[in-house]
């Protein structure tokens, strides 16, 4: 669900009665315009019928939709089998607030974020103590059209963690898209991981547009 403009309260209680009945969701999306301050991914959110839930990927504002979301959340039945994450928050105080969260999900293994991150977040998420199963951890440039961001936040990524990869996008549903899109988020962001750990691309490339053949997303 994109809330890129105000919905009416019609809407608002026709779709949050519609959600209740939609008790098989496993992918979920719900994205705003964050300088609208908009409350709707809040609302659906919570119109989500969680407790009946099994989410395996989710794409969304963390801040804005779990509002109150604390470390003992993970374990809870939404998101004790998430392995896919892209957190929409594009502030790095945003991340550091509900990396708690993120570290104690027990079956994460896919996790990208919006922003770039100084050294000791990027420690809390990949160091000791940090996700222990994450597998791929991408820096996510969204709207980035000439990828100035990308390559500025590779170029002083302070981090050497092989499972980094930089890169941008212009798809708010990038994290849950089906794997018959070509090519996905992860999908691509895998394969540049498999080429440098088989030495086709350099150990300290981390931008995905980096090398032969590389187009971000």
């Amino acid at each position: 669900m994109e809330f890129g403009f105000l919905w009416d309260e019609d809407k608002i209680k026709r779709t949050s009665a519609a959600l209740l009945h939609c008790t098989n969701i496993s992918r979920a999306c719900l994205t705003s315009h964050r300088w609208r301050s908009s409350p709707m991914n809040t609302i659906m959110f919570r119109a989500l019928p969680l407790s009946a839930l099994t989410l395996r990927r989710l794409s969304t504002f963390m801040l804005e939709s779990m509002p109150d979301l604390i470390a003992e959340h993970a374990l809870t039945s939404p998101f004790r089998f998430l392995t896919h994450l892209y957190a929409l928050d594009r502030e790095p105080d945003a991340v550091r607030r509900f990396v708690p969260f993120v570290v104690k999900l027990p079956t994460l293994t896919h996790l990208a974020v919006s922003t770039d991150l100084p050294a000791d977040v990027l420690e809390d998420i990949l160091g000791k103590g940090g996700c222990p199963h994450l597998l791929l951890f991408v820096l996510l440039s969204f709207g980035d059209r000439t990828g100035a961001n990308s390559r500025r936040w590779a170029k002083e990524l302070p981090s050497t963690d092989p499972r980094i990869v930089v890169g941008r996008t212009s798809e708010w549903d990038a994290g849950v898209a089906d794997d018959t899109r070509t090519p996905t988020l992860w999908k691509e962001a895998e394969d540049f991981l498999r080429k440098k750990a088989l030495g086709l691309i350099e150990k300290d490339c981390f931008l995905l547009a980096d090398y032969d053949g590389g187009v971000a997303f």
